[in-house]
């Protein structure tokens, strides 16, 4: 039925609030919208919010910096050199031209910055959110996936650096997916370290803008800590995250079991676990002597049953394991052991003395109570 038309020099009452308008949601996402946003020249654009940041990381802050600022030593050529320029994503992610699925290995590293403390520790929980999400891509939609979440799009299909500053990204909020502005401004601290994850080529800037992004959606909503904004998972994937402690009261054999239903459905699930976010003296002491932090998910990447023991394969690139079962530990590892877990120690020792990192490791159940909580 049509609408009826108002009498003449009467207006229609206006439409009764929203909760988006309430919660002063971003709008909902478009493709069409956001390169309408982010396309086209004109002045450097400031976001009206754009310098909003979860409470953990406020203080820290002691300049905002964009990448002309923050990248002027690599983009002033010396002599006889070649021009160099920041881009989103490095060429290689593009779809190949036959056809097939775009590469979705992380082009270069994604590291922490931050410094020590509470600010390190939500920097560094930003980036293990990064890392469990590349380490499960194949599980998310076309166009959902980390740097495609990034507008403007250039030719190939990848996102491009915006001359104005402005881009777009596409998370997960209140049901839908939102479409989020931000400007290419960054937090510095006073030591001059990005209060953002960055890329190990400092001119790759996708980690930077999407990780602004979601800083401005957890700036307004409270998260379970300061460095665990656990729904940014969700912002990242539009997958919801079920939160299941591993208490000390819980059997070892039922967590263990649970870890093995929950990677028997690796094609539903990110599996990941996180240390408890404090503990005693004597605790912390033992988190640090094994090369682990209570700041940082790790991918559970597989669980198994040994001769009547149990072991839980993890994985981070921002911990390296030094308790019993790390890769130099002669006295825990057998050839039998190796074999039933398919570990190939000693080719992964060569592999580390000729300098590449490794960042899984094998964890037995009497270590277990070190993710407890």
């Amino acid at each position: 039925m049509a609408p009826k038309a108002s009498k003449k020099g009467s207006e229609p009452p206006p439409p009764p609030p929203s909760d988006e308008d309430s919660l002063s949601l971003p709008p909902r996402f478009s493709e069409e919208a956001a390169l309408a946003l982010t396309t086209g020249a004109g002045e450097l654009f400031e976001e009206p919010r754009g310098l909003q940041l979860p409470a953990a990381l406020v203080d820290a802050v002691e300049s905002w910096r964009r990448p002309a600022e923050f990248l002027a030593d690599l983009l002033e050529p010396g002599e006889g050199e070649a021009d160099t320029a920041p881009y989103v994503v490095c060429e290689t992610a593009a779809p190949p031209e036959d056809g097939s699925p775009a590469s979705r290995q992380l082009p270069h590293a994604v590291v922490a910055g931050g410094g020590a403390g509470e600010v390190g520790s939500a920097v560094s929980w930003a980036t293990s959110l990064i890392h469990l999400v590349a380490q499960n891509s194949s599980k998310l939609a076309k166009g959902t996936y980390l740097w495609e979440l990034i507008y403007p799009k250039g030719n190939n299909g990848l996102p491009a650096v915006s001359p104005t500053g402005r881009y777009a990204v596409r998370l997960f909020d209140h049901a839908s997916w939102r479409l989020v502005e931000v400007d290419d401004r960054m937090p510095f601290n006073a030591e001059g370290q990005p209060l953002v994850p960055t890329s190990a080529d400092r001119l790759e800037l996708w980690p930077l803008i999407l990780t602004k992004a979601l800083y401005k959606l957890s700036a307004s909503a409270p998260a379970p800590s300061a460095d665990r904004d656990e729904a940014s998972l969700m912002r990242l994937t539009g997958w919801m995250p079920e939160r299941v402690p591993i208490l000390p009261s819980l059997p070892k054999e039922t967590a263990f079991q649970l870890l093995q239903a929950m990677l028997a459905r690796q094609g539903e699930v990110m599996l990941a676990v996180s240390l408890p976010a404090a503990g005693d003296k004597a605790a912390d002491s033992l988190v640090a002597e094994r090369g682990l932090s209570r700041s940082a998910m790790l991918t559970v990447c597989d669980a198994r049953e040994v001769a009547g023991k149990r072991f839980v394969r993890l994985l981070s690139e921002l911990m390296a394991w030094r308790g019993p079962f790390c890769d130099t530990d002669e006295m825990s590892w057998t050839s039998a052991l190796s074999s039933s877990l398919d570990w190939r120690r000693m080719q992964r020792l060569r592999m580390r003395a000729a300098g590449q990192k490794l960042h899984d490791f094998w964890l037995d159940e009497g270590e277990t109570i070190l993710v407890q909580g």
